[in-house]
């Protein structure tokens, strides 16, 4: 039913609704944020799949601000992992086993005698070509162990092949006392390391053919003494000597001729000999 005045009352109720009340809150406006990339990280890993990202305020699951990750299925395979010898990049920088933290050292070998030079070192997982896995060559420019450059400060007996090869393989070039070879060694070879004698030389009694693997002994600084060698009947290897300090004896070699045993005094130069020379009992 209509009454007198109500379009009025609806009017002022309707002015009510539009009017603002100084003291209520603004209504809230949406945060502004700045993006960041985050990076895919399957395995949970702390490094993500450089091509797998998206740019959001927050990281969502599974995502992380570091990238590089060049496997994202194996949590051992990322930027921060070490490298080790299995034919994987482990640590995503691009190579396969480079600076492998498990890998070997090995010995270049540029003489190929089975022997590296220790100061001529790599590492890798495998051995490369022209390397070796031992450090024992004293000089990686010939073959054997070459002429090394320490100094054997004791006398050097000599009873055994063996005995005679450690000699070089320690890197040994001078013996600052006397050598003595004896019986049992056949073989001089490996001695091609000794350049020169602090005492007596005495090839005594020795089973030796040949005096070969002393060609680079120089000098002598007391006696030579060959003496009572059955087999030995060469003894050019010694023509290198320079000087002998004191004597020069060659002594009841049946099988060294006399001849021999003077042009081993000739290519030295009686000269060069501080002591008494002795020759006899050889062979004619």
């Amino acid at each position: 039913m209509w009454t007198k005045g109500a379009p009025w009352l609806a009017l002022a109720l309707a002015g009510c609704g539009g009017e603002t009340d100084p003291e209520a809150e603004p209504a809230p406006t949406e945060t502004e944020c700045t993006t960041v990339q985050w990076y895919a990280d399957l395995d949970a890993d702390g490094h993500g799949d450089t091509d797998a990202s998206v740019e959001e305020c927050e990281a969502p699951a599974n995502h992380v601000a570091s990238s590089g990750d060049c496997d994202d299925g194996d949590p051992d395979v990322n930027p921060g992992a070490d490298e080790i010898c299995d034919q994987v990049d482990n640590d995503c920088d691009g190579t396969v086993d480079q600076g492998a933290s498990d890998a070997t050292e090995y010995y270049a070998d540029l003489d190929l005698d089975g022997m590296g030079d220790p100061d001529n070192p790599t590492e890798a997982c495998d051995m490369p070509d022209g390397y070796i896995d031992n450090e024992d060559d004293c000089d990686d420019s010939v073959a054997g162990p070459g002429m090394g450059d320490e100094t054997n400060q004791f006398d050097v007996l000599l009873f055994s092949n063996a005995e005679v090869a450690e000699f070089c393989a320690d890197c040994y070039g001078f013996a600052d006392d006397n050598v003595n070879v004896q019986a049992g060694v056949t073989s001089l070879a490996d001695l091609s390391c000794l350049q020169t004698v602090g005492g007596n030389l005495s090839i005594v009694w020795s089973d030796l053919t040949s005096a070969q693997g002393l060609e680079n002994l120089t000098s002598i600084t007391d006696d030579l003494v060959i003496l009572e060698n059955s087999g030995l009947a060469d003894v050019g290897a010694l023509h290198g000597i320079q000087t002998v300090g004191g004597d020069f004896m060659v002594m009841d070699n049946p099988s060294l001729s006399a001849a021999d045993a003077q042009a081993l005094l000739d290519a030295i130069g009686a000269e060069n000999v501080g002591g008494t020379v002795t020759i006899m009992g050889n062979a004619p």
